[in-house]
Formats: C-alpha cells, sequence, structure tokens
C-alpha cells in the first residue's frame, strides 16, 4: 500500500509540473493594434487600477511587452503633480494576456485583450 502511495505521489508532482511548464508566463504584445484592441486594454487597465480611464504612454504594446500608464492630470487647484507613470509589461501564458505592475508585480487578467508571445 505504501508503494502504491508513493508512486501515486510521485506521478502528480510529474503531472503537475508538467502542466505548470506549459503555462509558464512569457513575454507578449498585443496581437492587433487597431483601436478596438487599444480600447480593450485601456479598459481593462482602468479596472486594475481603481480608474475611470486611462492613457497610456508613447510606447507601442504591438512592438514591446513594456509599456506605461500615465498619471491622471491634476486638477485645477494643482500647479503640478508629483505623480509619475506606472510601468506595466504583456504577459502571456496559455491563452490569456496579462498585465503585470512592474512596482508591485501584481497580475491582471486582461479579458478579451489578445496578445502573442514575443
Amino acid at each position: 500500500m505504501k508503494a502504491w502511495r508513493t508512486a501515486f505521489a510521485l506521478f502528480a508532482s510529474v503531472t503537475m509540473g508538467a502542466c505548470q511548464s506549459t503555462a509558464a508566463p512569457r513575454p507578449a504584445v498585443l496581437a492587433s493594434g487597431d483601436s478596438e484592441a487599444l480600447q480593450q486594454l485601456k479598459e481593462g487597465l482602468a479596472r486594475a487600477m481603481g480608474r475611470g480611464r486611462v492613457e497610456l504612454g508613447p510606447s507601442d504594446p504591438t512592438k514591446t511587452p513594456g509599456f506605461t500608464v500615465l498619471p491622471p492630470p491634476p486638477v485645477p487647484q494643482e500647479d503640478r503633480s508629483l505623480a509619475s507613470p506606472t510601468a506595466f509589461r504583456l504577459e502571456t501564458a496559455g491563452d490569456r494576456c496579462f498585465a503585470v505592475r512592474e512596482d508591485t508585480g501584481e497580475r491582471y487578467v486582461l479579458d478579451g485583450v489578445a496578445c502573442r508571445p514575443l
């Protein structure tokens, strides 16, 4: 009976390791640069950041995995803002696309966003 348990544990660990290796996160870029794809990316990032909307920095997420989200513009009572852009990178694991926040490492699923491995 003990040999059976050992064999089962070994089989389970090998099988689970194989499943994990096929879904390892990989650097990714947006599959399309059309306005709809960019809008879906912005909406996913806005949800992740708890904001109504976001604006992307000057990088191109169809060519490089790294990009920034610009801080909100200053309100009229502010003459300057100390806020800085938030850096993200795109990753894909399996058929899902994720945005990874560089400063915290938090991963956000981007539903409806199509990425392709870099």
